[in-house]
């Protein structure tokens, strides 16, 4: 019975004279056994391996080190932007007003805000819209704290020309 190597091609490849680096001689023989230039691929391929422009052989210390180094330099780029300024006034009144409007919307406690409740009816799973919020997710908090549906439109009205009276 003829042996594995006689039936592939001679490539002049021979494991014998070259000497393992960092790859062991069995893994040189084996790929030499099969017609593969171990090194060549092992050259080819370390050359494409880079992470944050490191070596895959670098340690975890040097890629947390150059992170860091990378996350300093784009904050002095931050800063050296803004000059160290403190946004204008107009700025902050806008984020008020904002903020109060965003008071008075609740979301719904009985559909969690998905506008949707699931109800278990013998092996059936059914799906109906909330009656609290009318399907909507959320509610709207009145004058005297009470909880009003989006369909209380009177209502809703005042809310929203009361809150634009406290802002202005």
């Amino acid at each position: 019975m003829s042996g594995f190597n006689e039936n592939l091609p001679n490539t002049g490849n021979s494991a014998a004279p070259r000497a393992a680096s960092s790859i062991g001689e069995d893994v040189i023989a084996a790929g030499a056994s099969v017609g593969v230039d171990v090194e060549k691929l092992r050259n080819k391929y370390l050359s494409q391996k880079l992470v944050n422009n490191l070596t895959v052989g670098g340690s975890e210390d040097e890629i947390k080190l150059k992170q860091q180094l990378q996350d300093a330099q784009r904050m002095r780029n931050l800063e050296a932007r803004s000059n160290g300024e403190i946004p204008e006034v107009d700025e902050f009144p806008k984020k008020i007003e904002t903020k109060k409007r965003l008071d008075n919307l609740i979301i719904c406690s009985r559909c969690g805000g998905q506008g949707i409740v699931k109800q278990n009816y013998n092996f059936q799973i059914r799906e109906s819209n909330c009656v609290e919020c009318e399907g909507e997710g959320i509610l709207y908090k009145g004058l005297n704290g009470v909880l009003l549906k989006p369909s209380e439109g009177e209502s809703l009205s005042l809310i929203h020309t009361h809150n634009l009276s406290l802002i202005h």
